[in-house]
């Protein structure tokens, strides 16, 4: 996968090959991503559904 800056992957999260997670998006914890999530998104459940992202999470995270 391509994990593009700023996103975050929750745990256990399965990505499947050759998908793209976009800038600032966040893969929820459990979620089976199986298509390319665009940035600022919010990818959640299996199979993963897209949804936009809160405002007040548009930032970038800083560790």
């Amino acid at each position: 996968p391509i994990i593009r800056k700023g996103a975050s992957i929750g745990a256990n999260a399965t990505i499947l090959a050759g998908i793209e997670i976009g800038e600032g998006a966040i893969v929820a914890a459990c979620a089976v991503v199986t298509k390319n999530i665009p940035a600022w998104s919010l990818a959640v459940g299996n199979p993963a559904k897209i949804k936009d992202l809160p405002d007040n999470l548009k930032k970038l995270n800083k560790i």
